[in-house]
């Protein structure tokens, strides 16, 4: 006589105001990307030498913030993921401050001297982005199963996406950025011993963290052939390869 109502850890919806953003947070989404484009463009065309499409590793962050403000427009229109687009605005703000703070103590130019140069840059920024939207979904995904402990019912998951939903969104992400990670490698180390500063600096605080970031993502990539690294994890191991790939790229800017 009564339907059947579903339950949040189904249907991955639950309340649609909690994890939300309202309109007035949508615009302003808007308006900061167009600033943050503007701010691209100018940076491109007011650089002292011909560098695009980016002078330096301030625009590198300004330019992921930016690909992320446009992943949370697009998860913003879509029913399962939509709660992810709060989780990735902090993120957003914080890449900002720490590009913003390292390109002011130590502004780091790009030298576009050749491919090599080209292609490491770009296959940094698009792993990142994919990256970055792993660790999203793995933070979401801790929070989701201490909810789900704390209270044992479907209903303790508000607006949350269902477990599952969250543990595979992560994988696919770290399944497209883990590839693009070990072009950024190939491609700096083959920078690396064109540049005449290479001797010695094999074991340098950057090589090192960047050779952790690969294979904290190199075991993250085996969880089809290892069960026991799904679920929690999966999501810690994706929180700390993020987490090892900023400070290699706060290291290089430090450096």
């Amino acid at each position: 006589l009564h339907a059947r109502r579903p339950v949040a850890s189904e249907a991955g919806g639950g309340n649609p105001r909690l994890f939300s953003l309202g309109p007035a947070a949508g615009v302003a989404l808007v308006v900061a990307t167009l600033l943050a484009v503007g701010l691209l463009v100018y940076r491109a065309l007011t650089a002292r030498s011909l560098a695009l499409p980016l002078a330096d590793h301030f625009d590198a962050f300004l330019l992921l913030a930016l690909l992320l403000d446009g992943a949370v427009l697009y998860l913003r229109r879509t029913r399962r993921f939509r709660s992810l687009a709060v989780f990735l605005l902090p993120m957003i703000a914080a890449l900002l401050l720490l590009g913003a703070a390292l390109a002011a103590v130590s502004p780091k130019p790009y030298p576009y001297g050749n491919i090599w140069t080209l292609l490491h840059v770009v296959s940094v920024i698009a792993g990142a982005l994919c990256l970055a939207l792993a660790c999203v979904g793995a933070a979401a995904y801790l929070l989701a199963h201490r909810r789900l402990k704390r209270t044992p019912t479907p209903q303790a998951l508000p607006s949350l996406p269902p477990l599952a939903s969250l543990e595979r969104f992560n994988m696919a992400m770290v399944y497209a950025g883990f590839p693009l990670l070990t072009v950024a490698m190939v491609t700096g180390v083959l920078r690396l011993a064109q540049s005449p500063a290479a001797h010695g600096a094999w074991l340098s605080p950057k090589i090192l963290l960047a050779c952790a970031a690969w294979l904290t993502y190199a075991l993250l990539a085996q969880v089809p052939l290892a069960p026991r690294l799904r679920g929690l994890h999966a999501a810690w191991l994706s929180i700390l390869g993020f987490s090892l790939f900023l400070a290699t790229y706060a290291t290089v800017m430090g450096m």
